[in-house]
């Protein structure tokens, strides 16, 4: 039988979205590098001291163990026996494949769990997405300290990113409002969901039903009273603990000296490089080195071939240390056997 030629191919989706996140890689890292000499750059590069990476690394894994211990927080209900170290091994594997595939990760961390520690897919995936509403809403909660604290010329640099910024906070609100009203009663709410599918796809409706308890259970866990200071202050931690990463990587280079940059410019570019990693590119690949090192150079005013060193740095750690740690458990780890 002929194809309607209206329809497009099976399988063109995947192909559309890495075409776009290679289209919006390879835009960003032009516009990163389009007036930066390369000898400068290099030069750049070659200065940077060491030592300071240490720290920043260790930094970055104690911002992830307590992300891991917020993840578990969520997954309570649905697995209240998770181990920690298995939920760090999960966010690992998840991080390692979105530095090749954009949003792929999520799906990743949910299989590998689910592989690991028997925890439902659907609470796994629920709960990564429950997860992500509460890091953009943090960030868009952060965003007026810095609009403040560089009063007004953050959107010189940026135009346009408070009205972005703003958007997002108001459909993360939107967003966990509705995840709320549906996982504060897991069982009841998946059988209202399949009662309104039923009238589009009874089929859809009563997979809903069997697996939208446990897809619930994932999504309202961020909603768990007894849980709430606990992820109040891990979400605190892991922001601050990010911000001195990035601030212990700032002595890597010489601006350190000349430029002075305080906890508070660690903080600035912590929502930056937050932003650069929420757009549709591999790893943050170009988005980071774009974001990073205008926000260097704009705000201030370091030299320019230090500034896109600093941003190369930071992209190059964060997305190494992940592919070591990643690769490892996804390679070492072992299924979870059925008793």
């Amino acid at each position: 039988m002929a194809l309607d030629a209206r329809e497009p191919p099976a399988g063109w989706r995947p192909w559309a979205k890495a075409a776009l996140s290679l289209a919006v890689m390879a835009g960003f890292l032009w516009l990163a590098f389009r007036r930066i000499p390369l000898g400068e750059f290099l030069r750049a590069m070659g200065e940077a001291h060491l030592f300071p990476i240490l720290p920043y690394l260790a930094l970055q894994v104690l911002a992830n163990a307590l992300r891991a211990w917020r993840w578990k927080l969520f997954l309570q209900g649905a697995a209240p026996r998770l181990r920690r170290r298995d939920a760090f091994a999960a966010l690992m594997v998840g991080y390692a494949v979105n530095v090749a595939v954009p949003r792929g990760g999520e799906l990743a961390r949910g299989v590998f769990l689910q592989r690991v520690a028997g925890v439902p897919l659907a609470a796994g995936l629920s709960s990564v997405i429950a997860e992500r509403l509460l890091d953009l809403l943090t960030m868009a909660l952060l965003f007026p300290l810095a609009l403040l604290a560089y009063r007004g010329r953050l959107e010189g640099v940026f135009p346009g990113i408070g009205a972005g910024v703003a958007l997002t906070a108001l459909a993360s609100a939107g967003a966990l409002a509705a995840a709320w009203w549906l996982g504060r009663n897991p069982q009841g709410g998946s059988l209202r969901l399949a009662g309104y599918l039923q009238r589009l796809s009874p089929g859809f409706a009563e997979r809903a039903r069997r697996t939208g308890g446990h897809f619930l259970e994932g999504l309202g866990g961020l909603f768990r009273r007894e849980n709430a200071p606990a992820v109040a202050l891990l979400t605190a931690a892991i922001w601050l603990l990010y911000a001195l990463g990035f601030w212990a990587l700032f002595y890597s280079f010489p601006f350190a000296r000349t430029a002075a940059p305080g906890l508070e410019d660690a903080l600035g570019i912590t929502l930056v490089v937050a932003i650069a990693y929420a757009l549709p590119s591999p790893g943050g690949a170009g988005t980071t080195h774009f974001f990073a090192s205008q926000f260097l150079i704009g705000l201030l005013q370091v030299d320019p071939g230090q500034a896109l060193a600093y941003a190369t740095l930071v992209h190059a750690l964060g997305g190494g240390w992940v592919i070591v740690l990643g690769g490892g458990y996804a390679f070492f780890a072992r299924p979870k056997k059925n008793k």
